[in-house]
C-alpha cells in the first residue's frame, strides 16, 4: 500500500500546466513500481562494525558494490563481481554470473548464497563458510542458530542437522493436520514464523498446531483449468478452535519437551522471546475471546510455568504484537509494547512483573522500534508524534526519558542504524518529495546527502477520470 499512498498524494500536487503527457489509470496502477516508480538505492545497508554504508549500483554496464561513510565526499568501489569470484574459487566454490544478494550487516561476514548453499565470507582472510549447506537449503522453513545447528522442515516434520551431519528427526507425527514449526493461530498478533532458536543457539522453541477439530473451508484455485477447491482449516466464530503449544528441542541432548501453558487449550500463544541467558521463555497467552492477555515466564530446563509478570485487559481488544525487548546493558529489564491507554507506547518492565515506568506517551503511535546504541542507553525508534499523516525517527534515553527527534523534514521517514548506533540511514518522502535518503551522524547532526530522486511524474497531467 505504500507506493500507492505515496503516488496518489504526489497526483494531487502535480501542476496542469506546461505538461504534455495524461496519466492514465493503468499508468499509475502498472507503473507505480516500474518506469514511473522513484528512483532508490539498491540494497542500500551498513556494514556490520562500521558506520560505512554500501549499496549496488550500474556502472559501465556492470553491477558493482560501492562504499561511503558521513566523512567522505566521494563514493569508492567496494566489491566488484571479479573480486567476489576470486574468494569464492579460492574456496571451491563456482564462479557467479551474476551478483547475488549479500547481508554485509551481519556478525559472522557477508552472507550470500553459492552453489545452492547459504554461505558466510570473512572479509579478512577471504574464508568462507557454510551457513546452511545444499542439502538443507532446499527444505522448508530453514532457519540456522548461532551455535551451528539448522532447524527445517520435512514431509511435515521438523528436523535438526549439522553440516556434514545426519539430520535428527524431532517429530514423527507431522501432517496437514499437525503442523509443526510454522506460523500458527492464522499468522495474528505479529506471529510470522514457527521456529525460535534461544540466543546460544543450543535450544530451539517451536509451534505444534492441532488443528484436528477445525472444520474445513473452500478456497477456490481460479489458477487452474478447470479450477479446483482446496480447503484450508479456518476457525470460524463460534466453531472449533485449533490447539497450539510450544515445544523446546535441546540439540546438544537430543531431547523435547512441551512447555506447561495450560488450559483452555483455545488459546493464543504469541510474542515469544528468549530470555537473555536462555533459562526462560516468555509467551504473551491470550484467551480466545481476545480481551485478557498474561505475559508468562516459563522454565526452558523443564517446561514448568514459573509466573505471570502482567496481565492486561480489554473490555473489547487486547492486541499483543512484538515481543519483549531486554536491554541491552540491564538483562532484568525490559521494554513492552502496548495499546493499553489506546495508543501503541512503550513501557519499561523488569523481570520481577514490576512497571518502571511508561517511556512514551501521547494521543500517538509508536509504530517500530529500530534497536540500541553501542552503549545501550539510547533506543531509536519510528513514531506518529507529529502527525497521523508522517513517520519520524526518534532517539530516546532510557535513563533519563529525554526524547529526541532525527528525523528533520516532515513525511514518512523510515530507518536503518548502524550497528553502533552513530549513524542512521534516513529514507523518506512527502507530497513535494518523490525520495530522499540521507546519512545522519546522530550525535553531531551533520548529515549527507545519498539520494535525491526526480519526480518520475513531472511531465504528467492528470487525465480524466471516466
Amino acid at each position: 500500500m505504500k507506493p500507492l499512498i505515496f503516488f496518489f498524494s504526489i497526483l494531487i500536487n502535480i501542476s496542469v500546466i506546461a505538461q504534455n503527457k495524461v496519466l492514465s489509470i493503468e499508468d499509475a496502477l502498472v507503473k507505480n513500481r516500474t518506469s514511473l516508480s522513484p528512483e532508490n538505492l539498491k540494497h542500500l545497508q551498513f556494514i556490520y562494525g562500521t558506520d560505512d554504508y554500501v549499496y549496488l549500483k550500474k556502472n559501465d554496464d556492470k553491477n558493482i558494490w560501492v562504499k561511503g561513510n558521513i566523512n567522505s565526499t566521494e563514493e569508492s568501489v567496494f566489491l566488484t563481481l571479479e573480486d567476489l569470484n576470486q574468494k569464492l574459487s579460492k574456496a571451491g566454490y563456482s564462479a557467479l554470473k551474476t551478483f547475488p544478494e549479500i547481508q554485509f550487516d551481519k556478525a559472522v561476514g557477508w552472507i550470500l548464497t553459492a552453489d545452492s548453499s547459504k554461505i558466510s565470507l570473512n572479509a579478512n582472510d577471504g574464508s568462507i563458510k557454510a551457513i546452511v549447506p545444499k542439502t538443507f537449503a532446499a527444505k522448508e522453513f530453514t532457519e540456522e542458530s548461532k551455535a551451528g545447528y539448522i532447524a527445517f522442515l520435512d514431509h511435515y516434520d521438523l528436523h535438526v542437522g549439522q553440516e556434514g551431519k545426519k539430520a535428527f528427526m524431532v517429530t514423527k507425527d507431522g501432517s496437514k493436520d499437525i503442523v509443526y514449526a510454522q506460523a500458527v493461530h492464522r499468522n495474528e498478533f505479529g506471529i510470522n514464523k514457527g521456529i525460535f532458536w534461544s540466543n546460544a543457539g543450543k535450544l530451539l522453541a517451536f509451534y505444534r498446531m492441532d488443528q484436528r477439530m477445525v472444520n474445513d473451508y473452500p478456497i477456490i484455485d481460479w489458477s487452474q483449468s478447470p479450477a479446483k477447491n482446496e480447503n484450508i482449516k479456518y476457525p470460524m466464530a463460534g466453531g472449533k478452535s485449533h490447539h497450539v503449544t510450544v515445544g523446546i528441542y535441546n540439540a546438544e541432548t537430543r531431547k523435547t519437551f512441551y512447555l506447561k501453558t495450560g488450559l483452555p487449550a483455545e488459546q493464543y500463544l504469541t510474542n515469544i522471546a528468549w530470555s537473555p541467558d536462555d533459562k526462560f521463555l516468555y509467551i504473551a497467552v491470550l484467551n480466545r475471546g481476545q480481551n485478557h492477555m498474561k505475559l508468562n515466564q516459563y522454565s526452558a530446563v523443564t517446561g514448568n510455568f514459573i509466573k505471570t509478570l502482567f496481565e492486561e485487559k480489554d473490555e473489547k481488544y487486547t492486541e499483543p504484537l512484538v515481543p519483549m525487548l531486554f536491554l541491552k546493558n540491564d538483562p532484568s529489564q525490559f521494554i513492552w509494547q502496548s495499546n493499553r491507554d489506546g495508543f501503541n507506547h512503550l513501557y519499561l518492565y523488569n523481570t520481577n512483573g514490576s512497571l518502571i515506568r511508561q517511556l512514551t506517551k501521547g494521543n500517538w503511535e509508536v509504530t517500530d522500534v529500530k534497536g540500541f546504541d553501542a552503549s545501550g542507553d539510547n533506543l531509536f525508534y519510528i513514531s506518529t508524534e507529529e502527525s497521523p499523516l508522517t513517520k519520524n525517527i526518534y532517539q530516546l534515553n532510557i535513563r533519563t526519558g529525554i526524547i529526541k527527534r532525527i528525523s528533520v523534514e516532515p513525511g514518512v521517514h523510515t530507518a536503518k542504524l548502524s550497528t553502533n548506533g552513530n549513524c542512521i540511514i534516513d529514507v523518506f518522502s512527502n507530497t513535494n518529495t518523490p525520495r530522499m535518503i540521507r546519512l545522519t551522524d546522530i550525535k553531531t547532526g551533520q548529515s549527507k546527502t545519498l539520494l535525491a530522486a526526480l519526480n518520475p511524474l513531472a511531465d504528467y497531467s492528470l487525465g480524466s477520470m471516466d
